[in-house]
């Protein structure tokens, strides 16, 4: 029912978000269920939703959701790489880029990434192209900078958090580099 409510695009707000919760709880580790849901292709149907949302409140909680049930499904190392397809990096890519004040968004974002890339070399590959590596480092240096500015002046969770974008960010690109 709930993968029903994705794939329809004229579901209310509401029943989207409701539908995400019931798949992201039911995809928790450990799940045989996200096996399942591979192979419905609904990492698809939430790229496709990942793709509409803007950056309201709304749909920020959608986002968040639908990283939650990617990340309970690449946990698997076995189905890691079937989430990927061709336009995985770019989606990813744009979400840390157009999120990046939203720094859970960006953490998940950039998690996934670093996970599947790991996993396949197909979206090694395509997270090495140089426009997408100019990118990623751009995003890092605006990192590095923030962090620089506001050393002082940030919590130490979001200290923590900001480091932890910064590592993952550094490792998505020495295994980009690597693949040159």
């Amino acid at each position: 029912e709930a993968l029903c409510i994705l794939r329809n695009s004229s579901s209310r707000l509401i029943d989207v978000t409701a539908a995400l919760k019931r798949i992201e709880t039911i995809t928790r580790p450990p799940s045989s269920i996200c096996a399942i849901l591979v192979e419905a292709n609904m990492h698809k149907v939430l790229y496709d939703l990942m793709r509409s949302c803007n950056r309201s409140h709304p749909h920020i909680q959608l986002l968040k959701y639908i990283l939650q049930i990617l990340s309970n499904i690449s946990d698997d190392t076995n189905l890691a790489s079937t989430v990927a397809n061709k336009h995985f990096v770019d989606i990813f890519i744009d979400l840390i880029q157009l999120f990046r004040d939203k720094v859970d968004i960006v953490t998940f974002s950039a998690q996934l990434l670093r996970n599947i890339i790991l996993a396949d070399p197909k979206s090694l590959k395509r997270c090495s192209k140089r426009e997408n590596i100019k990118r990623l480092q751009g995003i890092h240096g605006l990192f590095e900078r923030e962090l620089k500015r506001n050393r002082k002046n940030f919590e130490a969770l979001k200290m923590e958090k900001f480091e932890r974008i910064q590592v993952l960010l550094e490792i998505i690109l020495e295994e980009c580099s690597k693949y040159k």
